[in-house]
């Protein structure tokens, strides 16, 4: 997890590929699947004050089991978990063992 939580300002392309708060503020706010197109400077994501907006209420946390499954030659899984709280308390949750492109 440390390397996609960077913090603070995203000066450039490889900034916003490295946050992950980034790329749900993104998805978010576009309502579709982020592209590498949305990580450049001339992205109009990558100056938007809403997508600060979001990285700064957006918290992340390591989930052990994930990082443990993820050193296990035997499962090698790419765990994500994401949970979303809407404005009247609903959550949305949605986890993905294996993602897309895993060889499972």
């Amino acid at each position: 997890m440390i390397i996609i939580n960077k913090l603070g300002p995203l000066h450039n392309a490889a900034d916003r590929d490295h946050c992950l708060r980034y790329m749900i503020a993104v998805v978010l706010l576009k309502g579709s699947p982020i592209t590498t197109a949305d990580y450049q400077d001339n992205s109009p994501w990558a100056r938007d004050p809403r997508v600060e907006s979001l990285r700064s209420i957006t918290t992340m946390e390591e989930d052990p089991a994930f990082t443990r499954d993820y050193h296990d030659p035997q499962c090698r899984s790419v765990a994500n978990a994401l949970e979303v709280t809407l404005r009247d308390g609903t959550k949305l949750e949605q986890v993905v063992q294996f993602p897309l492109g895993h060889v499972r």
